[in-house]
């Protein structure tokens, strides 16, 4: 495994603050939804919500970046998953 740290250093501060505001303002909404509606309805939802997080680069913020991660240390990694 690739433990060197990735080419493009990353604004932590900004990122946190993004992945933030994704949260409030894109996934916390449709808690809502899963008390009114059966959870199968709500899954096409959850897959736009999941193609958004990847497009902005953020799935599996853990992982390598060669293995299609963001490379994230453990500790940049603890800060955007608080």
């Amino acid at each position: 495994m690739d433990t060197t740290p990735p080419s493009n250093p990353i604004n932590l501060a900004a990122l946190v603050s993004e992945i933030r505001d994704f949260i409030t303002t894109r996934v916390i909404p449709l808690e809502a939804e899963f008390l009114k509606r059966p959870f199968r309805s709500l899954l096409p939802l959850m897959e736009e919500r999941r193609l958004e997080v990847k497009t902005r680069g953020w799935w599996a913020p853990a992982m390598p970046q060669a293995w299609g991660g963001m490379g994230l240390s453990l500790g940049a990694f603890a800060m955007v998953s608080e």
